[in-house]
């Protein structure tokens, strides 16, 4: 999976990948340093089903949802 960050100030997101028993899978914390971000998840090891990537920003959450299939 691939995020783009925008140029941002020096803003924190942390990142975190939930399955669907609300149990966090995956965690990381990115900084942007005022510069765009683009981060690489590696997800061959999550079995298939469904996930929720949440980014956590100081102002706000965005979510969107991950189906892995193999």
């Amino acid at each position: 999976i691939q995020f783009l960050f925008p140029k941002n100030n020096t803003e924190n997101y942390t990142l975190s990948i939930i399955d669907i028993m609300g149990q966090e899978v995956f965690s990381q914390t990115i900084s942007s340093q005022n510069t765009s971000i683009t981060q690489d998840i590696a997800i061959s090891y999550l079995a298939n089903g469904i996930y929720h990537a949440v980014l956590c920003a100081n102002n706000g959450r965005f979510l969107s949802h991950i189906f892995v299939k193999r």
